[in-house]
């Protein structure tokens, strides 16, 4: 489920990709309220941002925003011990099940807009 602060946190993706210019994704990665690493790459943000913090990362949240979300994430995620990935968009259904699979919990922001705005008319 979003929450508030992954409004704020995804804020932040989204500004660095604005931010950095076209074509490119970031991801920030959060551990308790806190900020662990930050990146804008053109691919894989994700990658950065995990070999930033190597062993700090298990247990942590990545806010990826990004058109590019594939099963080359699931790996990483899953060998970092990332707890939790929150999602710019809807992520394919082979990702989706490979993170279930994996039991990394993910949410996506379309989808809370989504249902926000249904909410709202």
């Amino acid at each position: 489920m979003i929450e508030l602060e992954d409004e704020v946190w995804m804020g932040r993706a989204l500004s660095l990709a604005r931010i950095a210019g076209d074509d490119l994704s970031a991801a920030v990665l959060v551990k308790g309220h806190r900020c662990l690493a930050e990146a804008a790459t053109r691919t894989r943000p994700e990658a950065v941002v995990l070999a930033r913090v190597k062993r700090e990362a298990a247990g942590a949240t990545l806010y990826l925003a990004s058109d590019v979300a594939d099963l080359g994430l699931l790996d990483a995620l899953r060998r970092a011990g990332v707890e939790r990935l929150v999602l710019s968009s809807r992520p394919e259904a082979k990702l989706a099940l490979g993170l279930r699979a994996a039991g990394i919990r993910f949410d996506a922001f379309d989808a809370f807009e989504e249902a926000a705005a249904a909410a709202s008319a």
